[in-house]
């Protein structure tokens, strides 16, 4: 059997590997022969190790260095996901932030999905998810592997209040939720006999909330009122979460 160089320690562990199953194949010295390929692989039949096992130690440490940049490259996608009764405003919302023009939405079917950024530079991908009664069922497919939490309240619809209450503890039960810091907004502030953020303060069901780092915002998605303190307020949630 071959002896193996001193190196990584998984790379000579896998060269082992094959070369016990391979048998006690040598390798063809590289001389005058022309090779094409890595210089890693003419090192290697230099060194007596077979061709084989110099591809595949090779090929191993491509797979580890791409999994180990997929990895600090997920780190650095942060994750919010916007939840809410349908015509709560998520979307018209979403749009207003990217784009700071009042767009007329219908109700979401599925999702949308915006990249934004917090006043203090913190780049974020923003998931809008459809808040119909039929679509609920699909949230939990959304909360896995999250930053925060928004989630709008229609401020003009009191009477589904309770419902969109129940809504959230709902969302906030998911196990994936544990330690996700929520922002609340009570949206639609610029509509004559809204309900005050204070007021709404007031009326939550704490519930599930106490378990969190939580913030509640009024807003405007029409006007764009309290959308820069949106962001901000974003911005310290993230990174109080790293």
């Amino acid at each position: 059997m071959n002896s193996i160089k001193k190196g990584n320690d998984g790379v000579r562990i896998v060269a082992a590997i094959l070369q016990h199953r391979d048998g006690s194949q040598q390798a063809r010295q590289v001389g005058t022969e022309k090779r094409q390929g890595p210089s890693f692989l003419s090192w290697e039949l230099r060194h007596g190790i077979s061709e084989g096992v110099a591809e595949a130690a090779f090929f191993c440490c491509i797979i580890l260095m791409g999994k180990l940049i997929s990895k600090c490259w997920r780190k650095r996608d942060v994750q919010v996901i916007m939840l809410g009764l349908d015509f709560a405003g998520k979307s018209t919302l979403l749009c207003k932030l990217k784009s700071g023009q009042a767009v007329e939405t219908c109700p979401t079917v599925g999702f949308n999905v915006e990249s934004l950024e917090t006043p203090c530079g913190i780049s974020f991908t923003l998931w809008d998810v459809g808040g119909q009664d039929s679509l609920r069922a699909s949230w939990p497919n959304y909360l896995e592997d999250i930053d925060t939490l928004v989630f709008v309240f229609d401020s003009t619809d009191t009477a589904r209040l309770a419902e969109a209450m129940a809504a959230l503890e709902e969302a906030l039960s998911h196990p994936c939720m544990a330690g996700i810091p929520v922002l609340l907004l009570a949206n639609k502030q610029d509509v004559p006999g809204a309900l005050a953020p204070a007021k709404l303060r007031e009326m939550l069901q704490l519930g599930g909330l106490a378990r969190h780092h939580w913030m509640l915002q009024g807003c405007s998605a029409h006007t764009g009122q309290g959308l820069q303190e949106v962001l901000a307020i974003l911005g310290m949630l993230l990174q109080g979460s790293e």
